[in-house]
């Protein structure tokens, strides 16, 4: 039995995680030598699931390094970029680093939400003086 190419946006993920008995990975492997469409979209869910390891191997690499002082390597990163996040100027994966050292630190929080509350005291005082005049 051949596999249809909707059959195959289904296997294609299990085939990855080596999830499929030996037939049907054998079947999968056919139609991929066979069918471009189909090994273009497994070329690029490969891609994807090989990006998404790599990310959140280096946030839990980000987060584990000392992550309690605010004298660290990472705590200084996060200040420096601290400003860009908030005005979402950072790409995904530095946003994503940010926010998972910003969870596992508290001071990171506070500094964060302090961050907010001065931007929104900032941007009620600005409202209230164009209101005014």
């Amino acid at each position: 039995m051949k596999l249809t190419c909707s059959q195959m946006e289904v296997l294609i993920s299990f085939y990855l995680e080596n999830e499929l008995s030996s037939s049907l990975k054998k079947q999968v492997e056919e139609h991929l030598f066979e069918c471009e469409t189909c090994m273009a979209k497994y070329n690029m869910v490969k891609s994807m699931i090989s990006d998404i390891k790599n990310s959140y191997a280096e946030s839990a690499s980000f987060t584990k390094t000392d992550s309690s002082s605010s004298n660290s390597e990472q705590y200084k990163i996060f200040k420096n970029n601290l400003s860009a996040y908030m005005d979402n100027e950072l790409p995904n994966n530095e946003s994503i680093k940010i926010k998972k050292f910003t969870i596992s630190n508290k001071k990171a929080r506070k500094d964060l939400e302090d961050s907010y509350n001065i931007r929104r005291l900032m941007t009620d005082s600005f409202n209230k003086t164009a209101s005014d005049t």
